[in-house]
C-alpha cells in the first residue's frame, strides 16, 4: 500500500526556513573572543610582521579589527609569557585552585615515588623502557621539588 503526502507551499516553506536556520544557526554563536589583538612591526630587515604579542624592544603598533579585542592590550615585562609565572601572580580563580591542587597531588605522588624507590623506570618516545641514572634520578627530584613548591601553596 503506497501513501501519498503531498505538503503544501506553507509546509515547504517552513522546512526550508528550518533547514536554513540549521545550517547559519552555528555562524550566530560563533566564538568571537577566539580572536586576538594583532601587533603590526617591523624586523631589522624591514619586513613586516603581524603577531599575537609586540616583541620587546621595538615599536609596535596595534591593529584595530571589527572583532573583540582584549580587554588589557600586552604591555612587555608587565606579565610573563610563561604560563606557569603568569598564573601565580593573578588572582587565583575556583578553576585555577582546582587545577593547582591537581598538579600538587601529582607533584607530591611523584617526588614520594622517587624518594622511596631505590629504581626509577621510565618510558621513552618509541615505548622502550629504561631505568634512571642517579643523575637523572636526582635531577627528577629536584624538579618534583620544585612543582611542589609552585602548586601546593
Amino acid at each position: 500500500m503506497k501513501i501519498n503526502v503531498a505538503l503544501s507551499r506553507c509546509d515547504n516553506q517552513i522546512i526550508y526556513l528550518c533547514l536554513c536556520s540549521l545550517l547559519f544557526l552555528p555562524l550566530v554563536f560563533w566564538p568571537l573572543e577566539s580572536f586576538a589583538a594583532v601587533y603590526k612591526w617591523q624586523d631589522d630587515n624591514g619586513m613586516t610582521h603581524y603577531t599575537e604579542y609586540p616583541p620587546e624592544g621595538r615599536p609596535s603598533e596595534l591593529i584595530t579589527t571589527n572583532h573583540k579585542a582584549p580587554s588589557q592590550p600586552y604591555v612587555p615585562g608587565s606579565q610573563s609569557d610563561d604560563p606557569k609565572t603568569s598564573a601565580t601572580t593573578s588572582a587565583a580563580t575556583p578553576e585555577k585552585q582546582a587545577e593547582d591542587k591537581k598538579y600538587c597531588d601529582i607533584a607530591r605522588k611523584n617526588l614520594e615515588t622517587l624518594q622511596q624507590h631505590p629504581r626509577i623506570r621510565k618510558q621513552d618516545k618509541d615505548g622502550n623502557y629504561y631505568y634512571l641514572d642517579e643523575g637523572q634520578k636526582q635531577a627528577e627530584v629536584s624538579t618534583a621539588t620544585k612543582g611542589v613548591a609552585e602548586y601546593c601553596k
